[in-house]
């Protein structure tokens, strides 16, 4: 049987600022109004549900299902050093277990790596087609396979929660935005 956990809000914090952490395997997180942050911590089978505002979900890559409104982060758990998230790996991440994301956050601790496909970035970015990945310098980003990505120019958003400059990388409609800071990145 699944648990929901509670939403927790850290004192002195506004209203709308939330955080919850699931307690065991296969339990849910469930959002509300306002910039939440979910996390799975190390449990397995989660399913971490966001609701209006700026969603942060930090992840093991074990989750069941992570469901944002379109204008969501996706942290790699910041206990882990050096995770990987391939989301090409159909069996390990099916197929809407990741939706609703519009960044995909590598930044903290160790070297992190992210697989993806054009078809990953339409179904995790399905509100916007378009997926920012942050990140630092030993992080990579990797989209194998000769897809056939475009390189464009590079972006530079000097306002906002995506404040930054990135490779710009574009696939039918899918737009792949990585942050200039990650030194490798292979986009085929």
């Amino acid at each position: 049987m699944a648990t929901t956990c509670p939403l927790i809000r850290p004192p002195g914090s506004a209203a709308s600022a939330r955080r919850a952490t699931a307690a065991t395997d296969a339990s849910s997180v469930i959002g509300g109004p306002g910039d939440d942050v979910l996390s799975s911590g190390t449990h397995t089978g989660v399913v971490l549900r966001g609701g209006a505002g700026h969603d942060t979900f930090i992840v093991n890559g074990s989750e069941r299902q992570v469901t944002g409104d379109g204008l969501a982060a996706l942290k790699l758990f910041s206990e882990s050093s050096g995770q990987a998230l391939d989301l090409t790996n159909a069996t390990a991440h099916p197929y809407d277990q990741y939706t609703g994301i519009d960044t995909v956050n590598m930044r903290g601790t160790g070297n992190n790596v992210l697989t993806l496909s054009a078809a990953d970035v339409l179904q995790v970015s399905n509100a916007s087609h378009t997926l920012y990945v942050l990140g630092d310098a030993n992080d990579s980003v990797s989209a194998p396979g000769g897809q056939g990505w475009a390189q464009g120019s590079d972006q530079t958003i000097t306002s906002g929660i995506h404040a930054g400059t990135y490779h710009s990388y574009t696939f039918g409609a899918a737009h792949l935005l990585v942050d200039t800071t990650i030194l490798s990145h292979v986009i085929t």
